[in-house]
């Protein structure tokens, strides 16, 4: 359990050493729009950035269809397959017993699917 809170709180930990490093040396992560003009700009550059990422994550050559989607939702597969495993262990089915490998792994689908979103919104939804 305190592998999981710790872990939990890493990224917050994270960001507040950022903020209180930007806050003492007077320097901003991005840049300030001050005009449509530039707001206009750093959207584009934003876009950009974006549209790089995602050319990055395509695969190298034409793949079928439900490999691509496959691939895509592997996670989430992942993510089902092991809250499957933990409530069978909760249950005793299948002789299953939980262990803490398997509440961590349980812990880190809970912060995989939620945790990214909970933080946002925490931190006031930037």
């Amino acid at each position: 359990m305190l592998e999981s809170l710790l872990a939990a709180l890493l990224p917050a930990a994270g960001d507040a050493i950022k903020a209180a490093t930007r806050r003492f040396l007077g320097s901003t992560s991005r840049p300030k729009a001050t005009t449509p003009g530039e707001w206009v700009q750093m959207m584009q550059a934003e876009t950009e950035r974006l549209r790089v990422l995602a050319e990055l994550d395509k695969p190298a050559s034409e793949v079928s269809r439900w490999v691509a989607d496959l691939r895509a939702s592997m996670r989430y597969i992942i993510a089902l397959i092991v809250t499957l495993c933990v409530v069978l262990a909760e249950t005793g089915a299948f002789g299953l017993h939980a262990s803490p490998g398997l509440e961590q792994a349980a812990a880190s689908v809970w912060f995989f699917l939620f945790g990214e979103r909970a933080y946002r919104y925490m931190k006031g939804g930037e």
